[in-house]
């Protein structure tokens, strides 16, 4: 299963904005209980208004957490950055993030469930037996043991219909969501498990792969790798791996 989560902030910078010259972001979370609890760190710098001949660096934090269903493997949850988009409003950077969340659901065993069902219930046909036999027959020990009987089948049918219900849905997933929409993220995530961070570069119009590379201490051939690019545009968006050393 993948859904899109928007993340959507004002940050607020110490002197107005002339022009953002770059920008990345980068993710830290982690899974606790049923939440994700997550920090997305945005650095680069810019020109003021202030002081045009100048470049001002900014190093920002954005919190962020997403409540999960309890019927989700925890161990199968992924949190990516699928697009972010950003405006200037004076001294003020409005920022608009796309996070990919990925999971998939616990597939629910009925036959284990109530099997546990039974065991925390302690029956003993035997012991019943023999209870029945000593009463002679006791008609309102009868009775209690129907009720309960009666009680584990319902309690039994639910969970069948639960179990079905689940299944229902999985079946009626959408297959097309489950492949990756960004084909720039696709080919990153084919590449080595080394590589286990990513920012997302903006191209400006001073930016060459030489500088990009030095910048992020990796090689030109593997920007061209992640990105099938020779030449840089302006406002092109790169995808730069960062080695987790």
């Amino acid at each position: 299963m993948q859904i899109i989560k928007k993340i959507n902030r004002e940050l607020e910078f110490n002197y107005n904005i002339s022009e953002i010259t770059s920008i990345c972001m980068d993710i830290d979370y982690k899974v606790n209980n049923n939440r994700i609890l997550g920090i997305l760190n945005l650095e680069g710098d810019y020109v003021s208004s202030n002081f045009e001949d100048t470049r001002e660096d900014f190093d920002k934090k954005i919190d962020f957490s997403i409540d999960l269903d309890e019927n989700i493997d925890l161990n199968t949850v992924k949190v990516e950055i699928d697009d972010f988009t950003y405006s200037i409003d004076q001294n003020k950077l409005l920022i608009n993030v796309d996070l990919s969340l990925s999971y998939e659901f616990i597939l629910f065993d009925e036959k284990k469930e109530f099997d546990k069902f039974i065991e925390s219930r302690e029956i003993d046909a035997n012991k019943i037996e023999e209870d029945r036999e000593e009463e002679s027959k006791d008609l309102e020990s009868v009775e209690e043991i129907k009720e309960e009987a009666n009680d584990i089948e319902e309690i039994r049918e639910e969970k069948i219909e639960k179990t079905e219900e689940i299944e229902e849905t999985h079946k009626g997933l959408d297959e097309d969501k489950r492949k990756i929409e960004d084909s720039i993220i696709d080919m990153a995530s084919n590449f080595e498990d080394e590589f286990i961070t990513y920012h997302i570069y903006i191209v400006n119009d001073v930016d060459t792969l030489e500088g990009i590379a030095e910048k992020y201490h990796i090689s030109i051939d593997i920007i061209k790798e992640y990105n099938s690019v020779e030449n840089l545009k302006s406002g092109m968006k790169l995808v730069i791996p960062i080695c987790d050393e």
